[in-house]
């Protein structure tokens, strides 16, 4: 039950974050996860999903 409620607060920094209204899903945590381990700067993945 705890992992679930640690779970749902890391949901709620990323929304916060993202300044969005939703809570993200599992795939976009993991995905911005994925970019920050492997050091994507911010604004290029800013200029790819823009430019899709």
């Amino acid at each position: 039950m705890g992992t679930d409620f640690e779970w749902l607060k890391v949901k709620h920094i990323v929304k916060d974050a993202m300044k969005k209204d939703a809570l993200p899903d599992l795939q976009t945590v993991l995905f911005l996860i994925g970019a920050r381990v492997r050091r994507i700067p911010r604004l290029n993945l800013l200029k790819k999903k823009n430019a899709i």
